[in-house]
């Protein structure tokens, strides 16, 4: 046997195996982080997911509402009753305290819920291979869960704010302006 390197073959085939390349859109490294996002705030919440992901953010999110629609009904019904500063007990500072623990709670959940499964998964070399980095995978999913934490605190105090201004014995406008 010679060392000498064989010729290629000149009656090689080449085979179509229906490999077509991509012709649609390519976005850069903006669309890419709000995909991250997007998908930071649907694992927070357990949307497009099994029923048993959506158990307990869900649960903890009523846990949120409760205290704020109890606030509501409670000054609905005893507002004429009762004076306006044993009323003012069910605001939003007292809510606060009630839902504080819920609060962390809900955080603790939802942090590694956004990592962790990535690394399971094995799909961080997924990301790597598109155009973000790892200080903006990083920020993205911290902008996840900010967006996610976010919505959890803001809507039963919006809630609390739209309720307590529409049972006000000012009226609700008085109420909305007054508690801005």
């Amino acid at each position: 046997m010679s060392d000498t390197p064989r010729p290629a073959d000149p009656t090689g085939v080449v085979y179509d195996r229906g490999y077509a390349p991509y012709t649609g859109v390519r976005h850069g490294s903006r669309a890419v982080f709000w995909a991250i996002v997007k998908d930071g705030v649907r694992r927070g919440f357990g949307i497009r997911r099994k029923f048993r992901y959506k158990i307990l953010p869900w649960s903890l999110a009523t846990l949120m509402v409760l205290p704020a629609a109890f606030f509501v009904g409670f000054a609905f019904f005893f507002s004429s009753q009762i004076d306006q500063g044993a009323l003012d007990f069910f605001g939003h500072q007292s809510y606060a305290v009630f839902t504080t623990s819920i609060a962390v709670l809900f955080v603790a959940f939802v942090t590694p819920e956004l990592i962790v499964p990535d690394r399971e998964e094995g799909v961080l070399a997924v990301y790597a291979s598109r155009p973000v980095t790892a200080l903006g995978y990083l920020s993205a999913r911290a902008a996840g869960l900010a967006l996610t934490v976010g919505v959890f605190l803001f809507v039963p105090q919006v809630l609390l704010y739209l309720g307590l201004g529409a049972v006000d014995p000012d009226g609700f406008a008085a109420a909305l302006t007054g508690n801005l």
